[in-house]
């Protein structure tokens, strides 16, 4: 009898022609799920809004005349220092009674006196950006602002913690390849069910199932299990890549697409090349040998080892009597609370995670905030993650310890730099130092925590 892992290792061969084309397809896969994912901080984002005015039984939208209409019926507020117009309250007037502008013009708002309303009439909103979003075709401003809120966390995070054990559950038990067929296609259909949303109830519930649906869960294990161990950190460290890749990917799309709902429905389809290519990918061996399909784990050797320039031949009887390595006993997940030295790791790994993903949405969805253009910057949040991805092989080369600690430092100081940046600065260096900290802050806060 021989172990699995010598056998991949000696024989078969630790990463071969076969292998890497493996991983490239998987890219097929993860950059749609980085799209669809990421696709949050654009379709729902608040595009620049006032409140509606009638005029004479109409409504008027933002043009060139709309900018003297504002400004002598939307009273102003106090934003960043600068008097900006207010985005939730109106004057109260008797608009249907003006016919002309030159009405408006006449009324006095140099008294302060005037009552101020809520919007009465709906919002219009600017369109220099998007043509539609989420935000203001359901009008989620002002007063809905919460709900807005409330259904951007629960997106994020309520399907995931649901979702993501009950997947790598059903991994185990069906298999890497079928689950990771079953996934992406979920994901598919979920992501074009999304697009059709006629409300936000319906999108928060559909979002809610589709965030799980992640093929990173049997991603990983799926190409782990076919290399050997000295290529698996390059598994973890391409496969973040693509998230990075996804996320620029998103924004280019998005810089051509401004509406919403036809966003929302060219995405999904990204995957139809996966769902076509994963059917020429052999299953992963371990789960093959795991449940006593000897025969066809031996199958698989023999293909990696071809694409590795080494031959199995069909007689090699060893290749179905490989054994797994010696299980180690299974610890409940209490151990990590009984021993005061675990637990102190454990609350510094939690307290890392709880940071990191605090520090990336917020980056994520507040992006338009900052100098320069918004999908220059997403495109940068996105592409700087592929370098910073290479930080990893330090994990490898040097102490954990200190590599992590490295990073962690590295980052907060850039994400330091960003509130002394003055205003008139060029927008690009603005962009640029923005993006070199998003991108570092989230592979120091989940993939350093992760390897």
């Amino acid at each position: 009898m021989v172990e699995l892992e010598e056998v991949i290792v000696e024989r078969v061969g630790q990463f071969g022609r076969y292998q890497l084309i493996y991983l490239l397809l998987y890219g097929l896969a993860a950059m749609p799920y980085s799209m669809i994912i990421m696709s949050l901080v654009i379709v729902f984002d608040t595009p620049d809004h006032v409140c509606k005015i009638p005029l004479n039984g109409s409504t008027w939208a933002l043009s060139n005349e709309s900018s003297i209409i504002k400004a002598n019926s939307i009273p102003t507020v106090t934003k960043d220092g600068k008097q900006v117009p207010s985005s939730c309250q109106m004057y109260n007037l008797d608009y249907s009674n003006m016919t002309l502008m030159e009405e408006l013009l006449d009324v006095n708002f140099s008294s302060g006196h005037l009552e101020k309303l809520a919007c009465q009439h709906g919002w219009t909103y600017d369109d220099s950006l998007y043509q539609s979003t989420m935000t203001s075709s359901w009008n989620l401003v002002c007063d809905k602002l919460p709900l807005k809120n409330l259904v951007e966390a629960l997106s994020l995070s309520l399907g995931s913690v649901i979702g993501l054990p009950l997947i790598g559950w059903l991994t185990d038990r069906y298999g890497r390849k079928k689950m990771s067929f079953a996934v992406v296609l979920l994901l598919g259909i979920f992501g074009e069910i999304l697009a059709f949303s006629n409300g936000v109830v319906m999108f928060a519930i559909v979002r809610i199932l589709l965030t799980p649906l992640s093929p990173y869960t049997p991603g990983f294990p799926h190409l782990m299990e076919m290399v050997g161990p000295r290529y698996r950190p390059l598994i973890g460290v391409v496969m973040e890549m693509y998230w990075g890749l996804g996320y620029s990917l998103l924004a280019l799309v998005a810089y051509f697409i401004r509406d919403w709902r036809l966003l929302s429905y060219v995405m999904p389809t990204f995957v139809v090349p996966f769902l076509v290519c994963i059917w020429f990918m052999p299953e992963s061996p371990r789960w093959l040998y795991s449940k006593g399909y000897q025969k066809e784990g031996a199958a698989v050797l023999r293909k990696l080892a071809k694409g590795s320039g080494r031959e199995l031949k069909d007689d090699d009887s060893y290749l179905c009597d490989v054994t797994l390595e010696e299980e180690v006993k299974s610890e409940s997940a209490l151990e990590l609370i009984k021993n005061l030295t675990m637990l102190r790791w454990t609350l510094v790994m939690c307290y890392n995670w709880f940071t990191a993903a605090c520090i990336y949405n917020g980056l994520s969805f507040y992006l338009r905030e900052f100098a320069g253009n918004l999908y220059v910057n997403h495109f940068l949040g996105g592409i700087i993650e592929v370098p910073a991805c290479l930080t990893f092989w330090g994990l490898m080369r040097f102490s954990r310890r200190y590599t992590f600690a490295g990073a962690e430092i590295f980052a907060g100081l850039v994400l330091l730099i960003l509130p002394f940046i003055p205003d008139g600065i060029d927008c690009y260096m603005n962009s640029t130092t923005l993006a070199i900290t998003f991108g570092f802050y989230k592979k120091k806060g989940i993939n350093m925590a992760w390897h």
